[in-house]
């Protein structure tokens, strides 16, 4: 079984051990897990970078419980975005948030993607409350479609851009080489490799919104991409914009937003998903049942009362499905 955990399972973890004494809770809770594969990602290194105080005691939870297993994406090792699939190692997880840490565009990335949901929300919000059943992306197709047109022609835009910087770059009209440039260098280049796939996936939704596409077509084709990189992340990160111009639980801070839609991405390669925040779940239910991905969601209410309990009892219901 493969098990992703949010970010706030794994604090209230050393919460329940170091305030509420629950140490030999937290020992059958890793007993438990042993012949699990529990995962971490650069997301949760992401959420770990911004804490300011018991960093490296939080930090031990995590090398305990994943045992330094993480999912990646092969880009990341070789720079090849065309064929970037999920990859799944063991890397010492000190590594991954040194990496972070040491990253000079951590911050500058973070905020360039809430700039382009700010951008998106004036263009696109819906002031008033919104009833939904299933599938709102089909119940509101009308302004999905809209969406979908204005996201286009982003996609357009920041191609061309992408495409003068690199060859500003690889021409040497700059003049200079410096880490800023090299940085600029890899970003232009992964958005001209990516920008196919982007360009794909949106006809295909605008398709399936014209009724030229059926769902369980266009499901059969993200099924299909499953491991693909960034064809899951572009359409989870598309369809959380679209529900934030429906204001579907979206008051959050935007640095909570950029962690959700990654944990929603990487989370899409594990069994089950255990998160404590009702609002992200709500989320990822609607995107996760739209593409019809597999994993297991699960949302444990009031995480600060009997965790390990909760926990236990989910793994011991699921533990002969997988």
């Amino acid at each position: 079984m493969k098990l992703y955990l949010d970010y706030n399972i794994f604090s209230q973890i050393k919460k329940e051990v170091e305030e509420k004494n629950k140490t030999i809770e937290y020992n059958i809770f890793l007993d438990s897990i042993k012949n699990l594969y529990v995962y971490y990602t650069y997301a949760h290194c992401e959420e770990l970078a911004r804490l300011k105080y018991n960093k490296k005691e939080l930090l031990k939870y995590y090398k305990d419980i994943t045992k330094d297993n993480e999912i990646i994406y092969t880009a990341f090792l070789n720079g090849n975005w065309n064929c970037c699939k999920f990859k799944f190692l063991k890397e010492d997880i000190q590594k991954c948030l040194d990496r972070v840490e040491a990253s000079d565009d951590y911050n500058n990335s973070i905020y360039q993607g809430l700039e382009e949901d700010h951008e998106a929300h004036i263009k696109n919000r819906d002031l008033k409350n919104i009833k939904f059943q299933e599938n709102i992306f089909l119940e509101y197709k009308e302004d999905f479609l809209k969406f979908l047109s204005f996201y286009n022609e982003s996609i357009n835009k920041k191609f061309e851009i992408a495409k003068l910087g690199y060859i500003y770059l690889i021409t040497g009209v700059l003049n200079i080489y410096t880490k800023a440039d090299e940085l600029a260098f890899n970003g232009a280049k992964r958005i001209l490799q990516t920008s196919k796939i982007e360009f794909e996936w949106i006809n295909r939704l605008i398709n399936l919104c014209k009724d030229k596409l059926t769902i369980n077509e266009f499901q059969k084709n993200v099924n299909k991409n499953l491991d693909c990189f960034p064809v899951i992340e572009f359409l989870i990160e598309l369809l959380m914009k679209f529900l934030y111009t429906k204001r579907v639980a979206t008051d959050k801070n935007g640095l909570s937003k950029f962690f959700d839609v990654t944990h929603i991405i990487f989370a899409t390669q594990c069994d089950i998903f255990i998160s404590g925040d009702k609002k992200l779940i709500k989320k990822a239910q609607l995107i996760y049942d739209f593409l019809k991905i597999s994993t297991k969601i699960i949302y444990i209410e009031d995480i600060e009362n009997d965790l390990f309990t909760k926990l236990n009892r989910i793994l011991n219901s699921y533990k002969n499905q997988y």
